[in-house]
Order: structure tokens, then sequence, then C-alpha cells
């Protein structure tokens, strides 16, 4: 006879409500709050881990009311849209139903809560971090096409500022694999003094990242001098984002006021930014 622990039948039904939740909310709206799911999650795994003891709370008018206070959490307005995820909730419930009873049918015994039967157990958690990690890749963000943007960096103590734009064609990378910068070479000069350049150029007293980059050119092949500058961030529409990238110089030839050209490979963090913009 196998031995079910209430502190396992609430941490396999906290991970399997919150796979649960997580699919009604990817299908029913844009962005997922994971807090909110685990919230709604711990309310599941502690009326499971109830109802074992007390096998009236199974009954089917006591579920769907649990079931209403498990979407809860995500939120009761709009009402039309909590409908929808409760719904959604069953539905995906008896999916995943059907394919749980027929585990349980070839194990003959418990599969949830079971010490002896952990299988289960590490499905659910693998499954619940592919839901985070796949959340956190489609709220990846990166500079799209046809946007004017304005860059900013700290470089020897002067805030540098550009226009960009994003190059489709730009293909360099760094090591990581993330992309890189090419800003036009006479911009640093109007913002820097001679000794400040001199010091950028050399290496040694650069005090900076310093590398160069291998690119082709309607002329034929270059090298790129590129530093990775500090505080480097992105503006569009008083919204701003965090960048860690090498800028490249390079001789440029783009319509005013433009003066870089962005990676579409650029990763963006949002930041809060309250700063004032220069025009």
């Amino acid at each position: 006879m196998k031995q079910i622990y209430l502190e396992l039948v609430f941490l396999d039904n906290l991970l399997l409500d919150f796979v649960l939740l997580f699919f009604c909310c990817r299908i029913s709206e844009k962005r997922v709050n994971f807090l909110r799911l685990l919230a709604g999650a711990a309310i599941g795994g502690l009326y499971s881990a109830l109802a074992l003891p007390l096998p009236w709370l199974t009954s089917p008018w006591i579920k769907i009311p649990v079931a209403s206070l498990l979407c809860l959490p995500l939120g009761i307005r709009p009402f039309r849209l909590y409908l929808r995820r409760l719904l959604l909730f069953f539905l995906v419930s008896f999916l995943l139903g059907g394919i749980l009873f027929a585990f349980l049918c070839t194990q003959n015994g418990y599969l949830i809560g079971s010490a002896q039967f952990p299988l289960l157990r590490y499905l659910l958690l693998g499954i619940c971090l592919l839901c985070v990690l796949a959340e956190f890749l489609a709220r990846q963000t990166y500079p799209q096409p046809n946007r004017r943007y304005q860059l900013s960096f700290r470089l020897y103590g002067h805030t540098i500022w550009l226009q960009a734009l994003v190059d489709t064609g730009n293909c360099l990378q760094d090591a990581g694999g993330g992309g890189v910068i090419v800003m036009e070479r006479n911009a640093l000069s109007k913002q820097l003094s001679a000794e400040e350049l001199q010091k950028l150029y050399n290496p040694g007293e650069a005090q900076l990242p310093i590398r160069t980059f291998a690119c082709s050119t309607a002329t034929g092949s270059a090298s790129l001098y590129a530093f990775a500058p500090e505080a480097l961030t992105l503006h569009f529409h008083g919204r701003s984002y965090s960048i860690k990238a090498y800028i490249a110089l390079g001789e440029l030839s783009l319509p005013a006021p433009y003066n870089a050209l962005l990676s579409p490979r650029l990763r963006l963090h949002p930041l809060h930014f309250s700063g004032h913009l220069p025009g």
C-alpha cells in the first residue's frame, strides 16, 4: 500500500495548477503575472491537501466554487475576461486530466502525493520551468525597423547622445551572439575633446573594453574599432531600455540627423526613465 503525504499532495497540485493557470493566461491575454499564478496555484494545492482527509470536499458542487477561487488572484476585472479564464481552466483541466488518468491506469496507484512515484512531480516541475523560460523569451524586446531611436551612454564623464536607426543588414555580433551598434566616427569628435579622443583610440589608456570587428563593405573588407561604454540606454517615445553592446566606429552615410545604426539583435531591458530627452 502506497503512502500519501499531505505536503507532497500540496506540492504536486501546486505545480499542476501553476501549469493550468499559465496556459489559461497565455491563451486569454498577452502577459503572465507569475505572482498571481503562484497565488492561484497555492489555493489549488491547499484545497487538494484538505480534500485528502475530508473526502466531502471532492464533490463537484465544491470543486466548481474552488476553481472560481483559484482563478480569482488573476483578476476579476473585466468580469468577462475572468469568465474566459475560468472556462479555459476547465477545458485545460479536462485535457490534462485525461492524460493523468492514462498514467494512473498504468501505475495502479496514486500519482499525486506519492513518495514512491516522483516521476510526475519531476515532470510537472520541468513543465513549470519551461513555462517560465518560454514567458521570459517571449518578453524579450528588440529594436524595430522604421523607428527613430535616441541612444545615450556615458564616456569619460560626458553623456553622449546619438540619433539611431535599425539596420537589418547589420550582422555584426560579439562573442556572446549579441548585436553591435555602428556609429559615425565624426559624431564623437563633436562631443569629446582631442585628448579624450586620443585616449579612447589607445587601447592601453581607454579604460574600457576594446575590440575590433571584421566586416564586409561595398569597397571590400574592413576592421572596425569598437568599445563598450557605460550606461548604454536606448530611448523611444518616453520609454527607455538598457543595452549591453559594443559600439563600433565607422564611416557612415546617413540622412540627417542620424549618426548611428542599431543591430536588430540587440536585447532591450526596460527601464523607468523620467529625465529630459534632447530634441
